[in-house]
Parts: C-alpha cells; structure tokens; sequence
C-alpha cells in the first residue's frame, strides 16, 4: 500500500505542479490575511497529503479515485487562502488541472517521439514498482532530465498565465453562473482525471508509436479546446450583455433626446414671447424697471445657453449645465458645431451624456473650488478631437483600458463609458481615458467622414 513506486514518487510532483497553476490562476483573486504564510502550510500540507496517500491498486477506477481527491485537496487549500465564492475558487482548480494535465500530455508526447523515459529508465505513469538502480545508474541523466522536465513545465505555465490567466482579471470572468459551472467542471474533470486514467492504463505494452503519438496529441486538443470553451463562453456571454445593455440604453437615450429636444424648443418660444410681453411692458410703463430687470434676468438665466450649429450638442449641453449650476460645478467649454455634423444627433446626446455625468458624479462630493470640468471639440486635419477632463479624489482601478465603477451595485453602473466607447467604435474612432495628477480625461478622436446617416 505504502511501498515506493513511479505512481508515489509522481504525486508530490503532481500535487506541485497542479498547486503552482492553479495558484497562478487565482492570484488575481482577493487572498486572505498573511498570505504568504498561508501558502507555505497549503503546499506543505498538501504535499504530505500527496505522499501519505495509499495506492490500493494500481488500476484506473482507483487512479481516478486518488487524484481526484488530490484535485479536492488542492481546491480546499486555495480556500484557505483566497476570500472568494467557492465557484471562483472552482473555476481556477479546474483552469489549473487542465494547465497541468496540458503540460504533462506535452511531455508524454515528446516521450513518445523521442524515447526519454526509455533513455534514462524512467516513467511516470502505471508501474506498479519503481526500479532504484535508474537513480544511481542514470544519476546526471535522470537529473538533467528533470531540470528540462519542469523548466519545460514553467514555460508552458507562463505562457497560459499570459494567454488566460490575464482575461480572467480583464473580463471578469471568475463571476459565471452556477449552471455553466456545474457542467464546466463535470466535463473537463472527466477530460483530465477518468478518460486519462482509462487511456493510461488500458493502453497494450506493444501498441505501435504512431497510435500513442495520436492518442496524445488527441489529448492535448481536448484539453485545448476545453479551457478555451471555458474561458471563452463566459467572456462571450459578458461581451455580449454589455452589448444588449449598451444598445438598451441607447435606444432610451435616443428617446430621452427626443422629448428633451421638443421640451427645450417649447421652452425656447416660451422664452421669446416672455420677453416680448416684457419689452411691451417697458413700452407701457406699467411696471418698474427693477420688476421688469429682475424677470428678464430670470428669463435669461433659463434660456438656451449653448448656440451652436449642432442641435443635439445644444440640446445636452443645455440639459447637463443646468444640472452644473445647481450643483455649483463650473463647466468650461470651446465648442466646434459643425465638426460633429455626421454623427448621428442620438449618438451624440449619448456619447456626452455618458461623459458629463461621469464627470458630474466625479466633481460633485469634491469642494467647491475644484469642480470643475472642461469639453473641448474641435476639428484638425480631418479628425474632430473630443477631450473632457475633471478633478477626481478616489483612486481608479482600470479594466481592459476603462476604469472600474465605484458605485454601490457595479452590476446596474459602468456601461457609461462602454456605451461611449461602442459609439466611437461605430465611426471607426479611438477612445483613451486617463487619471493622472488628480485628473480624468476621456480623449477621442474620431474621422471626419461625411457618409453618416444623420437618420
């Protein structure tokens, strides 16, 4: 049961290597207090556990058995350090394994092609004893072979941190419903633990090179193919959410537009005939001049502030400095009309919409004296410039080149500057954001193409 064989030298090395990717994909993860402290008890935990672990038989349904509950141990030791939802804490245990069993279907199959376990009298897999005089024989050999056998390890773990484990952080793609879990998790420890067990040991002794060599590569495509529908899936499904919501919320911005821009017309000629009954007024003489100064003031104060060429720009400057002037918020602005003349009026409303009130919710806790925030519109060379900035206090976080929203449920909030950046990418423009030096700007720079439908 505890005897010294290839199958019990390999698990402590399994149960390191399967540690080290999964660790690799959780670390994005929030982890728990002393940390590092942590991560010493769980890998020399789970490597007794590896070692002390009996070998009854050496047969698949066992082999199958035994590194399951190794998988098992491994997840319960990065609950031990990380402070998240157990599906998270799944989703990297099954991202890791498939790492690991990728790496290690690599190495059979360049064992196969080359000879190396025959060359240095050495295998991992099915041996039921462990011949001792490989390791004083074929010492410099058997070390060597090693050194290259985990090297080739950390770059293939390096290399999945890099194409993976980053998409994690950049899509958010830990948080996954339940049901795509369950059937996730079922099928890929089906992929790595039972099929592989059952290929490893029912394999015959004299079956041809080329048929194993197949058999691995085979292997190697499934489990390819099984983390990138694992990663793949949910980063769709997110992709394609923000999109339905962008789109939602622009069809009711365009909607908002409309019954702003017939509101302000309305007011605009109620404007007018106010003004003209007050000039009547003066011609009168049946009021004071102080009344009559008092309510032309007031009239003024509520009149269309913004006259440019450009309607929809009118229109949400209007709506947005009103909403400025009641919140004491100095807004700046040098404005080119005509340069947004082939942008749709609902992508416009839209796109500064988003911008100012990103802006407005940013100024609005900070003092008096530093809400502030400056729109610059302009055409050069055939590009309009867009630039907004504003003073921000609270530290940003960014993903995927946009920050990450502070607000209470991020869940209802940070598809502002997601639906901005799908308008800009309608007219084939590009869109930077920056916080430097305690200030936001949102830069865009879009051709000025005049084929846009105004409809």
């Amino acid at each position: 049961m505890f005897e010294i064989s290839q199958l019990s030298i390999y698990r402590p090395i399994f149960m390191m290597q399967i540690l080290c990717a999964e660790f690799l994909f959780a670390w994005n993860l929030p982890y728990r207090s002393k940390i590092t402290l942590r991560i010493i008890i769980a890998a020399v935990v789970s490597i007794l556990i590896s070692i002390l672990f009996p070998i009854i038989s050496y047969s698949a349904t066992y082999s199958s058995f035994m590194f399951f509950a190794l998988f098992v141990v491994s997840s319960l030791m990065m609950t031990f350090c990380f402070k998240t939802k157990p599906k998270d804490i799944i989703f990297c245990a099954i991202s890791g394994y498939t790492i690991q069993h990728i790496s290690q279907e690599i190495y059979e199959l360049a064992n196969s092609i080359f000879d190396i376990s025959d060359k240095v009298n050495f295998s991992f897999y099915g041996s039921e004893s462990f011949k001792s005089e490989a390791i004083i024989e074929n010492f410099i050999l058997l070390a060597v072979f090693f050194f290259f056998y985990f090297l080739m390890y950390a770059v293939i773990y390096v290399f999945s941190y890099f194409i993976f484990s980053n998409q994690m952080k950049k899509f958010d793609i830990v948080n996954l419903n339940s049901g795509f879990m369950i059937v996730a998790t079922a099928a890929i420890i089906l992929l790595d633990i039972v099929f592989s067990s059952i290929v490893t040991f029912s394999i015959p002794v004299e079956m041809n090179r080329p048929a194993v060599i197949l058999l691995h590569v085979y292997n190697i495509l499934c489990c390819v193919l099984a983390i990138f529908i694992l990663f793949e899936f949910p980063k769709r499904k997110q992709l394609e959410t923000e999109l339905m919501v962008s789109k939602s919320l622009q069809e009711k911005e365009r909607m908002q537009y409309e019954a702003s821009k017939d509101n302000i017309e309305r007011l605009n000629i109620k404007y007018h005939d106010l003004k003209h009954q007050i000039r009547e007024l003066r011609k009168s003489g049946n009021s004071s001049d102080g009344f009559l100064d008092e309510l032309e003031s007031m009239v003024d104060t509520y009149d269309m502030e913004y006259k440019t060429k450009n309607l929809a720009l009118n229109v949400i400057l209007s709506e947005k400095s009103a909403i400025c002037r009641k919140n004491k918020i100095e807004l700046s602005c040098i404005l080119d009309g005509e340069a947004l003349d082939f942008v749709k009026d609902n992508h416009i409303y839209s796109l500064l919409g988003n911008l100012l009130d990103n802006a407005i919710d940013a100024v609005s806790p900070l003092s008096e004296d530093k809400r502030s925030i400056g729109l610059v519109i302009k055409a050069s060379g055939g590009v309009v410039l867009l630039n907004i900035y504003n003073r921000y206090e609270k530290s940003l976080a960014f993903r995927d080149g946009l920050p990450i929203t502070t607000k209470a449920n991020p869940d209802m909030h940070g598809y502002g500057l997601k639906s901005v950046r799908n308008i800009v990418s309608i007219y084939n423009g590009e869109l930077s954001v920056s916080a430097e030096n305690g200030i936001f700007e949102v830069s865009i720079a879009i051709p000025q193409i005049k084929t846009y439908s105004k409809t």
